[in-house]
């Protein structure tokens, strides 16, 4: 299990480091915005363990990820400005933005629409 939750850890510290995403940031991305901030500083990111609740957001965070870069495979900084600039089809809000915005509703809708599957839902 510690190999694992290492390894989930080094891929989104790579994920949030292509994103430009501060520590307060990931902290909401993750969904741990509402563990006390008295908590979090007293954790390393590798030290602390992803409650129950958090394990799907990460999994669907580092899906996304893996979408973006195999959507723009050639060009890593294309995939990391797609994923920081305004953009319409969101109504103009970013994609890392419409997840802080949205949470993971936000999360979701976004791996809808890159899937495809947005019109069915």
């Amino acid at each position: 299990m510690h190999d694992e939750h290492l390894r989930l850890t080094q891929a989104l510290i790579h994920l949030f480091g292509r994103w430009e995403a501060d520590h307060q940031t990931q902290v909401r991305l993750l969904g741990l915005d509402q563990i006390a901030p008295r908590m979090m500083r007293r954790h390393e990111m590798a030290d602390l363990p992803y409650p129950a609740e958090c394990m799907g957001r990460v999994q669907k965070l580092l899906r996304l990820g893996r979408t973006v870069e195999t959507m723009l495979p050639h060009n890593p900084d294309a995939a990391q400005s797609w994923m920081l600039q305004p953009n319409r089809m969101f109504g103009g809000i970013a994609p890392l933005d419409l997840i802080l915005k949205r949470g993971e509703e936000g999360l979701d809708a976004l791996q809808n629409h890159l899937d495809g599957t947005s019109a069915w839902t």
